[in-house]
């Protein structure tokens, strides 16, 4: 199973719901969610993970993730960044988790919010 999740590519919408799930809050700064995707990205590459397109610039994958979170209703921007619709929490979770394996020292981050008690994570 460790072979196969090496093999398998990291595309945008799992990259950008890992950088989201890594925060404790349902409401991220667009310029904190882009860096940590870069950090994210950073590390996947570093780690010999397989990145869909690296070398576009963070900002583009981020375009193209967002295109498909917006389009799923799971993200909506607010101001100066985004909000998780808590409907869709679970949807985030799950892509974040399918690559939380290959994040190196982001894997704990992104699986302590799985690790919040129902009440709490909703008041998140």
């Amino acid at each position: 199973m460790s072979l196969i999740g090496r093999l398998i590519p990291v595309t945008p919408v799992p990259l950008a719901c890992a950088a989201i799930q890594s925060f404790d809050s349902d409401f991220i700064p667009r310029a904190r969610l882009i860096e940590r995707m870069g950090e994210m990205r950073d590390a996947l590459v570093e780690l010999n993970g397989r990145v869909v397109r690296s070398e576009r610039s963070i900002e583009e994958t981020f375009d193209r993730a967002w295109r498909m979170l917006r389009m799923r209703r799971v993200l909506v921007e607010e101001g100066e960044g985004f909000v998780v619709l808590p409907r869709n929490r679970e949807l985030v979770s799950y892509y974040a988790n399918s690559i939380a394996h290959l994040l190196g020292p982001f894997e704990s981050a992104v699986r302590e919010r799985d690790a919040l008690p129902a009440m709490l994570a909703a008041r998140l």
